[in-house]
């Protein structure tokens, strides 16, 4: 603090590794802190309680939050330049930077003018004793609980952040005077003291997590990237928890400096997304997890659930739990940031058609339709579209599967002349081979004549035989009332024409039996069927089932 002596160390001693870029770090100024002989300036810091600021937020602001600030001190720069009378000249004031100020400050700008004019007091500066960069606009009314003094390099303070570049060299006539000021909430004076200290040395004196996020939320307000970049490294560092991943993503760094924190972001992302990708395991867990780890979690193609049904009704539950207090609240956060999450193209046809269908009032029924149809457009035309994909990041992943344990189907259904599905799946070399000598992969659940039905690809043993086969069968997922009677062909493309051959046709009565199929639907051993080229076309075996239903159940629930 002031009235301590410069350190004589040497040169050698202080580390200086130099880097030429503004935000890198550069030579260790680590002697000259709080030194006297090495400064030109001694900072001000006025320290008010935390229970002086309203709703108990932080005194001072992002940087994208100053930039109003920057125009009002513009505004009034101008017009003192001009000669015109801060109280007299209002209207004049507002014809002259209507025209120049971010039209979405317009209001608010000028609203602050006619207030600092009212005041006396255009710059912000309320005393001789040198130049006040006030952090908040709320904290020109609070008391001062304590003051403390720095002395400081300007330069060094100035090439490190452009905050203080502009505290020092903003224009105005106290830009000169060697006492500048800023105000911070008391909670923030010991990051802030970290951060001075880095600033000179770019070293900091702890690894602790909450004190580092603390001093990376004030390296954001105060625009030293380089503390940004170096709290999130050594909180990369540290071993991940779920309460510190969502502090990570919860705290408020600003639009400007966030490219300096993504490195954090997405291992905080990440470490959510790989800890709750068992969806069943910790469905009951996740209603606890804040926003940002819930949109953490939703965005990974990584989640294995049961379908993409799943996620919907989930999203659904946990925005109406979570903000039951407002409709309001809840059909904001619902529409504009869970259900972009939803990956509605891999959604079943009946789930997607309720979706559609009906509409929900802590839903934006338009916006949702407009979001689905954009997604489901894409997914059909990937050509015509392609430069609209392009162009919208959201949608690109719109398309990912995620680890579902229904595999993806898509299906065609018809009414008339009588009721009939088509259904086609594709199944990789790879997945194929895994599924010996007992595995199994069940398709995406579809709808036909009142029922849910899902295809099964297993390995199944030859029964009377020692070797294995490929094996689809067409399973009913509730319990049929009466009997279903279908006409049922299983068919795969073969090289070298690459048309869908027959390979196995039956008609069945599905009624106290929940399954039928072909236990060796290409009639080969296994072995020979994995590797046989004209069944997989570029690696993948692409199969379809047609259903036709015969004769309608004999009870109808």
């Amino acid at each position: 603090m002031v009235g301590a002596q410069g350190s004589t160390m040497p040169a050698a001693e202080a580390g200086m590794d130099i880097e030429l870029s503004r935000g890198s770090w550069a030579p260790n100024f680590a002697f000259a802190f709080d030194s006297e002989r090495f400064s030109d300036k001694v900072l001000r810091i006025e320290i008010v309680a935390n229970s002086e600021v309203a709703g108990g937020g932080s005194l001072t602001e992002p940087a994208s939050q100053r930039a109003e600030e920057e125009q009002i001190q513009e505004a009034l720069q101008a017009l003192e330049c001009c000669g015109l009378s801060p109280i007299c000249n209002c209207l004049d004031l507002v014809c002259i930077y209507c025209t120049t100020i971010d039209a979405n400050n317009v209001a608010r700008v000028l609203l602050a003018l006619v207030g600092r004019m009212n005041t006396c007091s255009p710059s912000g500066v309320t005393t001789d004793e040198g130049q006040s960069i006030d952090s908040s606009s709320t904290m020109a009314a609070k008391a001062i609980s304590a003051v403390k003094a720095l002395y400081i390099n300007s330069a060094i303070l100035a090439a490190r952040s452009p905050f203080f570049q502009k505290l020092f060299t903003n224009g105005m006539k106290e830009s000169d005077e060697s006492h500048p000021r800023i105000r911070i909430a008391d909670s923030e004076e010991n990051s802030l003291m970290e951060l001075l200290r880095f600033m000179y040395s770019g070293k900091l004196t702890t690894i602790e997590p909450t004190l580092l996020l603390d001093i990376l939320m004030g390296a954001d307000k105060f625009e030293v990237p380089a503390c940004m970049r170096y709290c999130s490294q050594l909180l990369i560092s540290r071993p991940m928890t779920t309460e510190s991943a969502l502090l990570y993503l919860g705290h408020p760094c600003s639009i400007l400096m966030a490219a300096e924190v993504q490195s954090l972001v997405r291992a905080a992302k990440g470490f959510l997304a790989n800890k709750y990708k068992d969806f069943d395991m910790f469905q009951d867990e996740l209603m606890n997890i804040s926003l940002v780890g819930i949109e953490a979690i939703f965005s990974s193609s990584d989640l294995h659930v049961l379908c993409e049904d799943v996620v919907y009704y989930f999203l659904l539950k946990w925005a109406r739990v979570r903000y039951y207090y407002s409709e309001e609240e809840r059909r904001k956060v619902l529409s504009y940031r869970l259900l972009p999450l939803v990956r509605f193209s891999n959604m079943s046809c009946d789930a997607l058609q309720k979706v559609l269908r009906y509409e929900d009032v802590d839903i934006d029924h338009e916006y949702l339709t407009k979001h689905i149809a954009e997604v489901l457009l894409h997914k059909a035309y990937p050509n015509q579209m392609e430069g609209a994909l392009a162009a919208n990041v959201t949608t690109c992943w719109q398309f990912a599967e995620r680890a579902y344990d229904f595999k993806l189907v898509r299906v065609v259904a018809f009414n008339q002349p009588c009721p009939q599905v088509t259904v086609y799946m594709d199944l990789k070399r790879d997945e194929c081979s895994r599924l010996f000598p007992s595995g199994g992969i069940c398709m995406q659940i579809f709808h036909l004549a009142g029922h849910k039905f899902y295809l099964l690809a297993n390995c199944k043993m030859v029964e009377q035989a020692t070797s294995y086969s490929f094996a689809l069968s067409l399973n009913i997922f509730d319990e049929p009332a009466g009997s279903i009677c279908l006409d049922i062909e299983f068919a795969a493309r073969t090289k070298p024409l690459g048309k869908f051959v027959s390979k196995y046709g039956y008609k069945n009565t599905m009624t106290g039996d929940r399954s039928q199929g072909c236990g060796d639907l290409f009639g080969m051993p296994w072995s020979t069927f994995i590797a046989d080229d004209s069944l997989f076309i570029d690696g993948v075996l692409y199969l379809r089932a047609d259903l036709t239903l015969v004769v309608q159940p004999e009870l109808q629930t």
